[in-house]
């Protein structure tokens, strides 16, 4: 289950998004999920070569299926990094 405040996460990085795209900044949109993996994510690149990405994971916690997610933005490596760390769990992601 994901808490409320993932919810409002979500709403926001989709907002900044938006404002984005309808000011002729985004340059680059990309999206993932694969067989067999827990996360799938949300990724864009401005035209100032700025990244920002969410990072959506389902994770078990007591047995019960929890969704957890990150956000992350910086240059390409800084996000290449964190999207990595956030996806191979050593990252802390909120739930």
């Amino acid at each position: 289950m994901a808490q409320p405040e993932s919810a409002a996460t979500i709403k926001q990085w989709m907002e900044h998004f938006a404002a984005a795209a309808l000011d002729g900044r985004v340059e680059e949109t990309s999206a993932g999920a694969g067989p067999n993996r827990d996360f799938a994510y949300l990724h864009y690149r401005t035209s100032d070569g700025e990244h920002f990405a969410l990072v959506l994971r389902a994770t078990m916690v007591d047995g019960q299926p929890e969704l957890r997610l990150v956000e992350v933005d910086g240059d390409v490596e800084q996000i290449r990094d964190r999207v990595d760390a956030a996806t191979h769990g050593q990252a802390a992601m909120r739930s």
